[in-house]
């Protein structure tokens, strides 16, 4: 399973093992397993799996709308289940934001994670009455991105590294060190304590930035409408625009008039 997925990081390497090395209960029959993998040679790693069981009618629409959270295909009797990821499920997604906005902990076999919320959280959340209704992001890389009610945004690390998360570490200091106001507030995090060994962040709240796409997108559309404009330019650029030297040494230079020109609006954003 795990090397079915875009967020696992050793699929060039061999496995040797999988142990699940500890389970961390959060709600309504769910848990978090953190996954120690071993391979033949080289470090260890540890992820973070979601794991929750469905049975019955619920299994059988899980496999059905959402195929690619089933893990495996389970009997109880004569019912169906299904063993899944449990950031699919709306009740797991609801108790992993209680957990941060509560400070709950969950206790587990070798040590706790524990929910902490930060100052902007109270101002994310405004007057809420309601649970806030969650939507699990697509785009799956190395972390999983759960956004709550249009105002929130939980990013799950899946693999965990010893230490607190640059993400948190960073974000907290801008949020509540600086007047920097360009990025994401942090509101909250969830942690990982064992008995031993350094503490692993498990995910970071943070406020909900909606957007048109990204960084990447949005430069190879703009070099696209600018091939679109040299080619239907008649001739060539003047010899004194061609550029000399290194990139690296171009980036200081001013942009002439005529480049910018070519270029439009997209110097300025870049």
């Amino acid at each position: 399973y795990l090397l079915t997925r875009r967020w696992f990081g050793g699929k060039a390497r061999r496995i040797h093992s999988a142990l699940v090395s500890e389970k961390l209960p959060v709600g309504d029959g769910a848990m978090v397993w953190l996954v120690t993998v071993e391979y033949s040679g080289g470090e260890p790693e540890t992820y973070l799996l979601p794991v929750a069981i469905a049975v019955g009618e619920r299994a059988e629409s899980l496999l059905k709308e959402s195929p690619r959270a089933a893990i495996a295909r389970l009997r109880r009797g004569g019912d169906l289940g299904v063993l899944h990821d449990a950031v699919w499920s709306e009740s797991f997604r609801a108790s992993l934001l209680q957990a941060v906005c509560r400070r709950r902990t969950l206790r587990g076999l070798s040590g706790q994670a524990a929910g902490t919320p930060f100052r902007p959280l109270r101002r994310l959340l405004g007057k809420v009455e309601e649970p806030l209704p969650s939507t699990l992001l697509g785009a799956d890389q190395s972390n999983t991105s759960i956004v709550y009610g249009n105002r929130l945004m939980l990013k799950l690390f899946r693999r965990l590294e010893e230490g607190v998360n640059p993400d948190v570490e960073i974000g907290v200091h801008l949020t509540e060190r600086t007047a920097f106001a360009n990025f994401p507030a942090v509101a909250g995090s969830l942690e990982y304590r064992a008995v031993q060994g350094e503490p692993r962040t498990l995910g970071v709240l943070e406020a909900f930035v909606p957007n048109e796409g990204n960084a990447r997108r949005y430069t190879l559309q703009t070099l696209g409408r600018y091939f679109e404009r040299a080619l239907a330019r008649r001739s060539g650029p003047p010899a004194e625009l061609l550029p000399r030297g290194s990139p690296l040494a171009l980036c200081t230079d001013e942009v002439q008039a005529a480049a910018g020109d070519v270029l439009g609006t997209y110097l300025e954003a870049a």
